[in-house]
């Protein structure tokens, strides 16, 4: 009819299908679409063209969303182990001229072709953000180090000019 509804399919397969229909756009997409397998697909007409378990054809609001890590060992914070091989900013810097993106990070046409995994762009991000830390940290040090030696030096400077005026007197 065109109209919506609730069918609960059985192909003949064991891969029962149930489905909420709002009125069948011309593509064929279904407003709810669920497989014997428990895969979703939301506005997709079926539930899995992405072989995943929830698929959803247009955009998605949520008020939380939580991933679990795979393992704890996995999570950046091996950034701040002793040891840990930080590339100098030139090296950084060379890498970026030649690959025209961060280490770790896929490229624009990786993404454009491939698309990403959210969990580990989560997880490269946070290692570039904890890499950034201890870059900043390294460059707050040796700040304070040219403040000292430019407070040593104006300290000279201050006794150089009053001995040069105590002999200048004489």
């Amino acid at each position: 009819t065109g109209k919506a509804g609730f069918k609960v399919r059985d192909q003949g397969n064991a891969q029962d299908v149930i489905i909420i229909d709002a009125q069948e756009d011309t593509f064929g997409r279904k407003a709810v679409y669920i497989d014997g397998a428990g895969n979703v697909g939301i506005g997709t007409g079926n539930a899995s063209p992405l072989d995943a378990s929830l698929v959803v054809n247009g955009e998605v609001s949520v008020n939380q969303f939580g991933i679990l890590a795979t393992s704890a060992e996995s999570w950046p914070d091996y950034v701040f182990a002793e040891g840990y091989p930080l590339p100098s900013l030139a090296a950084l810097q060379q890498f970026i001229r030649e690959h025209g993106h961060l280490p770790g990070i896929p490229s624009r046409a990786q993404v454009q072709k491939q698309g990403f995994d959210f969990a580990d762009m989560l997880k490269a991000q946070l290692e570039k953000i904890e890499e950034l830390t201890l870059y900043t940290i390294e460059l707050d040090k040796q700040a304070a180090s040219l403040r000292a030696r430019a407070a040593e030096a104006e300290r000279w400077e201050l006794e150089l000019s009053d001995r040069l005026q105590v002999l200048e007197d004489e």
